[in-house]
């Protein structure tokens, strides 16, 4: 079993044709969360994003830092769908 982590940014909108949230990443993996905090602090200069957690590529948890804030699989498969993360 193989986990990697990834950067994510997540940005809300609100607009004429609706609300929702876009996902951002530059598809950058790693095989440890302290690299891919560092690469979302270099990307965003700030803590305003959020780590994925990959395992043999499919996208488990959506931490912030190494708190887990989204695990429900309906979720994780649209976020996947968003990054484009196959």
């Amino acid at each position: 079993m193989k986990t990697e982590y990834i950067y994510i940014c997540a940005q809300a909108y609100c607009n004429d044709h609706g609300c929702g949230i876009e996902y951002y990443t530059d598809h950058e993996r790693f095989d440890n969360r302290n690299d891919a905090i560092k690469n979302g602090w270099k990307q965003r200069e700030s803590d305003d994003f959020n780590i994925g957690v990959l395992v043999n590529g499919r996208l488990v948890s959506v931490d912030w830092m190494a708190k887990p804030i989204d695990t429900d699989p309906e979720t994780l498969r649209k976020i996947e769908d968003k990054l484009e993360l196959y």
